[in-house]
């Protein structure tokens, strides 16, 4: 992509913010994924395994807005050429991962 270097201090910014931002979640959503297994093992009654379901849905939920923001602020950096050419790397906005530097 060619960033130039304000891009790249703008990048690692955003990158590192979503960061910190998704490692807060992570053990949320670790606690869930026990909070789900544990209710298997008790045969829980169906609505608890849905309210289970429903608060680990809201965390990966959460998980993907992070995610999808910080891609959206770095696609917003780039030039006009910059994103003909991130579009054509791993599937584009959205797409997995992130972009060569």
């Amino acid at each position: 992509l060619s960033l130039t270097e304000a891009q790249k201090t703008q990048a690692a910014a955003i990158f590192t913010a979503a960061d910190t931002a998704a490692d807060a979640l992570e053990p949320k959503i670790a606690a869930s994924r026990t909070a789900l297994a544990d209710a298997v093992k008790a045969n829980a009654a169906p609505a608890q395994i849905d309210q289970l379901s429903a608060a680990h849905g809201t965390l990966i939920g959460q998980m993907t807005a992070i995610r999808t923001k910080a891609q959206a602020a770095f696609y917003a950096l780039l030039s006009t050429e910059q994103k003909a050419i991130f579009d054509g790397l791993r599937g584009g906005p959205g797409g997995r991962g992130r972009p060569e530097e």
